[in-house]
């Protein structure tokens, strides 16, 4: 299921790569003919020359690739041998999956999401015992690189998110109420929650 997933994601980007580069080839062989033309350069040497000069461009050309993803999330949860991992965000007071994640062996895992704004996602851990709360793993999404480090026995206590200012605000929000207010950690995350989406 984790490769036919990989190549629904490699086949289309290679083939918009491979259209790319032909449609620059295509472009720049217009544009070199044209341009030797209207030069009317008898110089073996500095035609030579140009057209190096316009190979590097093409060649350098098709190597930028446009990413329709503006999020890499990335992390590890030791201990998870065989498992799912659901990235999901509320839609009409529902969780809704954006993206699963099979692992199988090895416990680290990448997905490569597009968010609009920052918002608040989640990690779903399916281990296929219990669906219970403390498989739920709540994190803000931004552009950029997040990370997430966690243990299977203690998948939510052990949580290390980086990459994310938002999820640095929430965190140290939720902090503050927790010290100063005397709340628990649940009811101040939800307050620190509820500041933040506000903003």
């Amino acid at each position: 299921m984790f490769q036919s997933k990989f190549y629904q994601k490699i086949i289309p980007k290679t083939l918009a790569f491979i259209k790319s580069v032909v449609k620059n080839l295509f472009y720049y062989s217009i544009l070199l003919r044209h341009f030797l033309y209207f030069a009317k350069i008898k110089n073996q040497t500095m035609k030579k020359t140009i057209i190096a000069l316009l190979s590097l461009v093409v060649v350098s050309s098709c190597n930028k690739e446009v990413s329709k993803t503006n999020l890499h999330l990335s992390g590890n949860i030791k201990g998870l041998k065989k498992g799912t991992l659901y990235v999901q965000r509320v839609v009409d007071a529902k969780l809704v999956a954006i993206d699963t994640i099979t692992i199988d062996g090895d416990s680290k895992f990448e997905a490569d999401l597009d968010l609009k704004s920052p918002e608040m996602l989640y990690l779903f851990l399916d281990r296929g015992v219990t669906n219970s709360l403390d498989n739920n793993l709540l994190f803000f999404g931004e552009a950029g690189e997040i990370n997430i480090d966690t243990k299977l026995d203690s998948y939510l206590s052990s949580a290390k998110i980086t990459g994310s200012k938002n999820q640095d605000l929430f965190e140290e929000r939720a902090a503050i109420l927790q010290y100063c207010c005397g709340l628990p950690k649940e009811e101040a995350e939800k307050i620190a929650f509820a500041e933040q989406v506000q903003k």
